[in-house]
């Protein structure tokens, strides 16, 4: 019975998570970057220690900022997930107390007909902006029970729900200091002249932009 209520969840979660759906977005200068990518076989790097130095920079300044994180389990995956970047607990999750939960960050390796948006494509700071929002859904997941991360994933289809769950991370990820990195992301996104307007919409629809993200920032 266990196997089969993760199994549903894990199909009907969508990658709870992601700060940018890729697929509806384009970035001129990433060819080169995503010829390379599509070229690699997909890896498992069980720590940050592991991730391509670019990568590695990224998420160890993003990791300082939560340090209640210090000795939680997190496994990098380049796998082509059809977004930038995407968190969820390990399928196991079920069978685990929150102490020992494992976390998987994905980071997306391929474009399909030149449209998407690959973490390589992310300048620095706005890379270590999308890191620490993220790791701020890992502190979300952390504090929920088995039953509360099905239902996260099940509410979150539903459209008044996904913004909530994404603008209360954004907060997360500000209060913890990552505020301009997350600015950065979002202006990225936004105002990257080959980005896609559905996905200019979508980022909308559901996210704070960079203007509600300054006024929020300034607040603190």
């Amino acid at each position: 019975m266990r196997k089969f209520v993760a199994a549903i969840f894990f199909l009907l979660l969508i990658p709870v998570v992601s700060q940018a759906r890729g697929q509806n977005s384009v970035h001129k200068n990433g060819k080169d970057s995503r010829m390379l990518h599509t070229e690699k076989k997909h890896q498992k790097f069980k720590s940050v220690d592991e991730l391509p130095l670019t990568y590695r920079k990224a998420a160890r300044i993003a990791l300082s900022y939560y340090p209640e994180l210090k000795n939680t389990r997190i496994i990098f995956r380049e796998k082509n997930i059809k977004t930038t970047m995407a968190t969820r607990p390990r399928m196991d999750f079920l069978f685990h107390g929150k102490g020992k939960r494992v976390y998987c960050i994905f980071l997306d390796t391929k474009v399909k007909n030149e449209d998407g948006l690959l973490p390589s494509e992310v300048p620095f700071h706005a890379l270590v902006g999308l890191f620490g929002h993220e790791l701020a859904h890992i502190i979300d997941y952390k504090h929920k029970s088995a039953i509360g991360i099905v239902t996260t994933g099940i509410r979150y289809m539903g459209h008044h729900y996904r913004e909530e769950l994404e603008n209360a991370t954004d907060r997360e990820t500000i209060s913890r200091g990552l505020g301009w990195q997350l600015y950065d992301w979002s202006e990225f996104v936004l105002e990257a002249p080959d980005v896609s307007e559905k996905y200019r919409e979508y980022k909308e629809k559901y996210y704070y932009d960079p203007a509600q993200l300054k006024k929020i920032i300034r607040r603190q």
